[in-house]
Formats: structure tokens, C-alpha cells, sequence
């Protein structure tokens, strides 16, 4: 590793990574409990951590053919904007479930406001 630090900036950034990269799996579990609730968590956690695979499969192949047309700085810009339009998204699908919810909470509190029939 030659330039740009040598092999102690090397060192810094893999721990780096690697010390960011550990976050998801203690804070997955916890955040999938936390949005979609305690059923089926086991398969919903599964799920999640299987897409990681497949994305970072991807990613990999991705890589391959984009560094050839695009340079190594387009396929930084790609990957940059892909996670912007995931942070979106998710910021979308936040605001969309949050008004589902109120929505949900104003009709439960309706039904338990209602007195039954005298029979």
C-alpha cells in the first residue's frame, strides 16, 4: 500500500469499516422488532440479513462491469447515490406507516369509545 497514508491509514480505515459495519447486526434485530413488530420476528430478522448477502453479491458483480465504463469515481458517485435514494426511500416508507398507524389508532379508539347495545 504505497501513497495517501501507507499502510497505517490502510489499517485506520479497515477498522473503520469494519467497526461500522458491526452495527448492523446488534442494531437490525432491535430496529425490525421496533417497526414490524414482535411476530414472526425470527423470519422477518432472516429476511433482512439475507438481502445483505444478496446486495453485497451484487455489489461485487456490479463493480466489475461499472469500473471499466465509468472509472472508479462513477461507480463511487453510483453506489454514493444509491444510498441517498435508499435514505429516501426509507424516509418515505417512515412518514407513509406513521400516518397508516395514526390512521389505525383513530379507528381502534373510535370502536373502544363506542358502549355496546343493551340487550
Amino acid at each position: 500500500v504505497r501513497g495517501a497514508g501507507g499502510e497505517v491509514m490502510y489499517f485506520i480505515w479497515v477498522c473503520g469499516i469494519v467497526f461500522a459495519s458491526s452495527a448492523g447486526f446488534s442494531l437490525l434485530p432491535a430496529a425490525s422488532t421496533m417497526f414490524f413488530g414482535n411476530r414472526n420476528s425470527k423470519l422477518k430478522i432472516g429476511l433482512l440479513y439475507v438481502s445483505q448477502g444478496v446486495g453485497a453479491l451484487l455489489q461485487g458483480l456490479l463493480m466489475l462491469g461499472w469500473h471499466v465504463v465509468l472509472k472508479w469515481r462513477g461507480v463511487i458517485n453510483i453506489f454514493g447515490l444509491c444510498s441517498l435514494l435508499a435514505f429516501c426511500f426509507s424516509a418515505l416508507l417512515h412518514v407513509i406507516l406513521q400516518a397508516i398507524d395514526t390512521e389505525r389508532m383513530r379507528i381502534f379508539s373510535k370502536f373502544r369509545n363506542q358502549t355496546p347495545h343493551a340487550q
